[in-house]
């Protein structure tokens, strides 16, 4: 593993530091309507193994700050269905049964900071993912998404990998 230059970098939200495998490089950047933006970093030249960054600058509703908070700084646990429901906003497409399947979704800690962790499968384009969120600024309102990504039954043979790129994440201090 080998640490990302942060110089000249964009800014990648709530990440300070951490490291890409040897080998890996940052793909292209999108940007979106909304205020968001993916920075995705990949295996090579094989772009179906990536490990991304989303970043929302826009923030959720208040409602859904609300629920997001109740579930994420609660007690650890498993995501009942009726959490992700009440997640919807936060998750965006994950919350879509029909282009989503769930494996696990629960609270955990990445690094001292709380974090949803879901793992699953895209159905239309068939990647299993593995993705925390986090609560940017503690308000719950805005939330950024980070996320490792493999062609569907892939994931389980990249997973030692992408557990030590999460853990390799080097948080911002909030103000």
């Amino acid at each position: 593993m080998t640490g990302f230059d942060m110089q000249g970098a964009s800014d990648l939200g709530e990440i300070a530091t951490f490291s890409l495998p040897q080998g890996w490089r940052e793909g292209a950047r999108q940007e979106a309507i909304g205020g968001r933006t993916l920075h995705q970093f990949q295996a090579g030249s094989d772009c179906h193994v990536r490990f991304c960054i989303y970043i929302r600058t826009l923030p959720v509703s208040y409602p859904a700050a609300v629920d997001f908070q109740k579930i994420l700084y609660g007690q650890f646990r498993d995501l009942l269905s009726e959490d992700i429901a009440r997640l919807g906003e936060v998750l965006e497409g994950m919350s879509n049964q029909a282009a989503f399947e769930f494996n696990a979704a629960s609270t955990n800690y990445l690094n001292d900071r709380r974090v949803l962790q879901v793992e699953g499968r895209w159905l239309k384009a068939d990647e299993d993912t593995l993705a925390v969120f986090v609560d940017v600024d503690g308000t719950g309102r805005y939330v950024q998404q980070i996320y490792f990504t493999a062609p569907a039954g892939a994931l389980e043979s990249h997973l030692s990998l992408a557990n030590s790129m999460f853990t390799s994440i080097k948080w911002k201090q909030r103000k």
